[in-house]
C-alpha cells in the first residue's frame, strides 16, 4: 500500500469512526436498488444508449465506460440509477465502488444508493463507501462461503454517518484532493518502474553485446 492511500484511509478512518457520530441505516435515509441483467438472447436490448455497469467497472471514481451498453428498449426492462447514484458491488468481490454522472444500468451484483440531495452530498457518500469502516461492515454482513453476498435487505441495514451538508461538502473536497494525489503518485511510480525496466533491459543488451566498459 502506497503512502497516499494510507493517508487517505487515515483521514477516512478519522471521519467515519468519530465517536460522536450519529449513524443511520442506509435504508432509512436512501432509496436503494439492486440491478438486473436483461436477457442476452434479446439482441435488441444491447446497444449504446445507456452504460451497463458490472463490478469490474467500479474503480472507485466516475464510471466512464463499460464493456456492454443497453438500448432504450433494454433499459426499459433493466433498472436505471439516476445521476449521482453510488454503486456498490455486493456479490463476489465486495465493496467495489463507483458513481455515475448520468443515468446508468447495472447488474444484479450491484446495489445502488440513489441520491438524496437534502441529506447527503454524493461525493461524501462515495468516500464513505470507500472507507475501511464501511468495507468492514459490508464484509461482516455478507453470507456465503465461496461467493460472498450482501442482499439488499442487509445492505439497507448498514449504518452511515450524515453530518451537516456543509461539513460533508468540505470533507469530501479534502478527500478528493488526497485521492487525486494518490492517483498522481501511482502514475509517477508506474512511469519510474517502466523507465527502470527499460534501463535494465538496455544495460543487459549492451552487456551481452560486450558494449559495456569499466
Amino acid at each position: 500500500m502506497d503512502l497516499a492511500l494510507e493517508t487517505l484511509n487515515s483521514f477516512l478512518e478519522i471521519e467515519f469512526n468519530a465517536e460522536n457520530s450519529e449513524l443511520s441505516p442506509i435504508g432509512e435515509i436512501f432509496t436503494t436498488m439492486t440491478g438486473t441483467t436483461p436477457p442476452k438472447s434479446e439482441a435488441s436490448y444491447y446497444g449504446k444508449d445507456f452504460l451497463f455497469v458490472k463490478p469490474p467497472e467500479l474503480r472507485g471514481g466516475l464510471i466512464v465506460e463499460t464493456e456492454d451498453g443497453l438500448t432504450k428498449e433494454g433499459a426499459a426492462v433493466a433498472r436505471i440509477a439516476p445521476r449521482n447514484s453510488i454503486l456498490v458491488s455486493c456479490i463476489g468481490i465486495l465493496g467495489k465502488v463507483g458513481w455515475a454522472d448520468k443515468p446508468v444500468a447495472f447488474n444484479q451484483q450491484i446495489n445502488a444508493i440513489l441520491p438524496r440531495e437534502d441529506r447527503a452530498h454524493w461525493k461524501y457518500m462515495l468516500f464513505q463507501m470507500k472507507s475501511p469502516k464501511f468495507r468492514k461492515s459490508l464484509t461482516e454482513a455478507s453470507t456465503g462461503t465461496t461467493v460472498y453476498m450482501v442482499n439488499k435487505s442487509k445492505f439497507n441495514q448498514l449504518m452511515v454517518r450524515l453530518p451537516s451538508l456543509r461539513h460533508q461538502a468540505t470533507a469530501a473536497e479534502r478527500f478528493a484532493e488526497i485521492d487525486q494525489l494518490q492517483n498522481e503518485l501511482t502514475e509517477n511510480q508506474k512511469k519510474i518502474k517502466e523507465a527502470l525496466n527499460s534501463l535494465k533491459a538496455s544495460l543487459l543488451t549492451q552487456a551481452f553485446a560486450g558494449e559495456l566498459t569499466a
